[in-house]
């Protein structure tokens, strides 16, 4: 036992001397090196699954080769590779010597094996665990006969995909987004890298009379075969708890967590009168597909028919209620990126109250709700109540973590509240669970956020993202025009709507833009043909565009058609006083805007004050400040007295505290 302490110093003496440390060390190194970049070319190149597996056993079974040949042979500077004499025949002065190169190659090798560690190991667990709970729900397949009921297989799908949705331990992509994969020829790996997920849940389903089929599978990109599946053939009352069971299956696959909260929202059954709920799924498909595919009109129609029969079938049917809030919303108010269009029974109140008393009767017979929270928080938004709205859309998030266009909205409100670093922070958010229609839509709100907050460069950003997600040049156009102009470079302004009007001459939004251009640039007589089309396409429909009326009059009014100019002007402040007195988007806002910029021009200041005055409590972003600072003629005849220059100065002050903090929350994003 003496000798033990002394023997295990030989030893290691012996492997220096052979430099097997060294050896393994290169080795280590090196394999290190092979297995990151295996990694990297694996799923590019589609190699087998078990390419890893067989490189590790493959380098293992090396490392002893290795390990076995540095005791047996050494290579000496001098003596190319020979046999290492045992260490009872070697004299001390007999030692080779240690090439430098070895050393050299040992000390990056251990540098190596550090820095791999470091900084490919260590910063992938957090990002690795956020990409293996992220999940796409690709449309089911319908097995039967009949095309007319794919609704059904369609309605299984998106109840699966609302129930992973309430699981905040996952990361869903939304139903916008995956709806582009139905029938589609790529590869899983492709949609998975696409969309940004580890996962995809695809599946097939069958009803026939009372029994219903339906098989799901969970894939995960870059492995073979499937990660769980399972068949079930129940009856068709049991459908409810066959939507639950995947759900949570799927969860407990991709170790998602949980809560006792979200497991008894996801167990519960909406209804037990199945033909409601058969009515429930027609109404519902209808109402996506006037989502998805921007059909209104017939199809929303189509959709309120179908609901309202489910509840003639049940009354106390509390998701059609919300569905009906919903379509009811959709039915009256339409947002394009050139503004809100507002229908033209608009105005009156009971159409848009219905949305409120619908959502208020689906939250009273069930309170978890997220979708009757949000139809609620969009009507409290369009009253101008935006704290109310906040709540409720709070309250969506809080049902339903994955729900983007609660999202957006809560980000549109947080803007009106002030709070840009919010209302970025969401549109992040939001941004991560899209990839369809709605990632263009989150582009133009970034777009837009940006402008109000005083960063044209990164506006242009999402506008040029915007684009590459729509393949849309007019609209891109009309949006570029908008941002130069606001910035007041007339000149490169026209140029954008000019390329615009080369596509598309007929198109209503270029045709008004065109003549905004030419008004900004003080060319009144080529400007008013375009705005005599414009406003004869507004009379030949029931749209009420509010936003270009006074620019209008003040187009006629430089023409010296003055009478005309003042019917426009009368019938402005009279659609501002109508939004005002409702509290539309339109009223908290631009509306108090325009009434003030027709009063100064007219010369009543005091009327003009008045609103200037509440539009510095309301509103204060860039976009004001820029048109009364100078770019906004209207504003001419006061723009120089000290009243008005007071409330200017009032303005910058709140902007320029805004805008340097959400400065600060880009620079801490990396997004300047």
């Amino acid at each position: 036992m003496p000798d033990s302490p002394n023997k295990l110093s030989q030893f290691r003496q012996e492997l220096k001397r052979r430099k097997v440390v060294r050896v393994i060390t290169v080795y280590a190194a090196t394999a290190f090196v092979i297995l990151e970049l295996l990694s990297i070319i694996i799923e590019p190149l589609r190699l087998p699954e078990w390419t890893l597996q067989f490189a590790i056993v493959f380098l293992c079974i090396g490392f002893v080769i290795a390990v076995i040949l540095s005791w047996i042979y050494d290579i000496h500077p001098e003596g190319g590779i020979v046999k290492t004499d045992s260490a009872h025949k070697v004299k001390a002065e007999d030692t080779p010597t240690t090439s430098s190169r070895w050393k050299i190659a040992s000390y990056i090798s251990f540098i190596v094996i550090v820095v791999l560690v470091v900084i490919n190991i260590i910063p992938r667990t957090g990002k690795k665990e956020s990409l293996e709970k992220s999940i796409a729900v690709l449309p089911f397949a319908w097995l039967s006969d009949d095309p007319e009921k794919r609704y059904q297989a369609d309605g299984v799908m998106d109840a699966i995909l609302l129930h992973l949705c309430k699981i905040e331990d996952l990361r869903v992509m939304s139903r916008t987004s995956v709806e582009q994969y139905r029938d589609t020829d790529k590869t899983i790996p492709e949609i998975c890298e696409e969309l940004g997920v580890a996962y995809i849940l695809e599946g097939s389903f069958q009803k026939d009379g009372n029994q219903a089929r339906l098989i799901v599978q969970l894939i995960q990109s870059g492995k073979e075969g499937h990660v769980w599946g399972n068949n079930y053939d129940r009856d068709w009352k049991e459908i409810f708890s066959v939507q639950s069971e995947v759900a949570q299956a799927v969860a407990e696959a991709l170790k998602a967590v949980i809560t006792p909260e979200e497991k008894k929202l996801i167990e519960k059954v909406p209804t037990t009168n199945l033909t409601a709920f058969d009515y429930y799924q027609r109404g519902r498909e209808e109402y996506w597909r006037a989502i998805l595919y921007m059909e209104y009109g017939a199809t929303l129609d189509r959709a309120e028919y179908f609901l309202k029969k489910a509840l003639e079938q049940d009354p106390a049917f509390a998701l059609a209620y919300s569905g009906l809030a919903l379509i009811q919303f959709s039915k009256y108010y339409v947002y394009i990126p050139s503004g809100p269009l507002y229908i033209a029974d608009y105005y009156q109140s009971e159409k848009l109250d219905s949305v409120s008393i619908l959502a208020e009767k689906a939250l009273a017979i069930d309170s978890q709700i997220a979708d009757a929270y949000y139809a609620k928080g969009r009507y409290e938004y369009e009253k101008g109540n935006f704290r109310e709205a906040m709540i409720s859309m709070q309250n969506a998030l809080a049902i339903d973590p994955n729900h983007t266009a609660a999202m957006v909205v809560a980000s549109d409100i947080s803007a009106a509240l002030f709070d840009y670093v919010t209302a970025l922070e969401l549109l992040n958010k939001a941004a991560g669970m899209e990839r369809g229609s709605m990632l263009a839509m989150i582009d133009f709100y970034f777009y837009y956020t940006f402008i109000k907050i005083g960063f044209p460069e990164q506006s242009l950003l999402y506008l040029n993202e915007y684009l590459s997600h729509t393949g849309d040049s007019i609209q891109y156009y009309i949006l570029r025009y908008q941002l130069e102009s606001v910035q007041g470079n007339f000149e490169s302004a026209f140029d954008y709507i000019k390329d615009a009007y080369a596509i598309d001459s007929s198109h209503r939004d270029v045709i008004m833009n065109m003549g905004n251009g030419l008004l900004n640039l003080e060319r009144y007589e080529e400007a008013y043909p375009f705005y005599s089309i414009y406003v004869g396409e507004l009379e030949a429909s029931s749209e009420v565009r509010v936003y270009e009326m006074k620019s209008i009059g003040y187009e006629l009014w430089m023409l010296g058609k003055k009478e005309e100019a003042m019917c426009y002007f009368q019938e402005t402040i009279e659609h501002c006083t109508r939004h005002i007195q409702i509290k539309s988007d339109y009223g908290q806002s631009r509306a108090i805007f325009d009434k003030a910029g027709i009063y100064a021009f007219l010369g009543e200041k005091d009327s003009a004050y008045y609103y200037l005055e509440d539009l510095v409590k309301v509103r204060w972003h860039k976009y004001y400040i820029s048109m009364m600072k100078s770019l906004d003629p209207m504003f001419e005849s006061i723009r120089h007295e000290e009243r008005f220059q007071e409330l200017l100065r009032k303005m910058e002050g709140k902007y320029q505290s805004e805008h340097e903090r959400v400065r600060k929350w880009m620079e801490e994003h990396d997004m300047l």
